[in-house]
């Protein structure tokens, strides 16, 4: 029978799989590491098979940050801020349109748009909308405010058959409405 370098690599590597690997302060095989995800990052463990005398060293965990720049419609890179609303900045919603196609549980009759207006923002400046209710919040949502520092926006978030809708911008929130289905 011929053995072909690629078979004889998998036994090998299956053999080195089953032994366990060993460390220089424990002569002893101990199991390979596992991975597991905590509330501050992943951190990593080692065990080592029950009756073992030795010690094993454990692996430092390394963050890594995942968050990801935001691409506006003109292509350019932007970061949602992470200011606070400048003084005088306003936020206000009303029940806008019915949504106009299925998004879930969903539907054009079942579920509205947010109305958002926003005041006293500096011109062109980016700001971050977060939609709110006592179901859960969406976002955020990457706006810019226009060139007289105000924002309108009709299709950002919608919601069905919720209470306490309101929405916050930079910081400043919104007048609550409640209940959101009034049809």
């Amino acid at each position: 029978m011929r053995t072909t370098p690629r078979l004889a690599s998998a036994a090998l590597l299956g053999a080195a799989l089953l032994v366990g690997c060993t460390s220089a302060a424990n002569s002893q095989p101990t199991q390979p590491s596992t991975l597991a995800t905590g509330g501050s990052g992943i951190t990593s463990s080692t065990a080592s098979p029950t009756g073992s005398t030795g010690t094993t060293t454990q692996p430092t965990a390394t963050v890594v940050d995942t968050t990801l720049p935001v691409v506006t419609a003109d292509s350019s890179t932007t970061v949602l801020p992470t200011s606070t609303a400048p003084a005088g900045a306003s936020v206000s919603i009303a029940r806008g349109g019915f949504i106009t196609k299925d998004h879930g549980s969903c539907t054009p009759i079942s579920c509205k748009y947010v109305q958002i207006t926003a005041t006293g923002w500096t011109p062109k400046q980016p700001l971050s909308v977060t939609c709110y209710s006592d179901s859960g919040s969406s976002g955020p949502y990457p706006k810019f405010a226009d060139s007289s520092g105000n924002l309108s926006a009709a299709t950002t978030c919608f919601f069905g058959n919720v209470t306490h809708v309101y929405v916050e911008i930079d910081g400043a929130k919104s007048n609550v409405v409640t209940p959101w289905k009034d049809w």
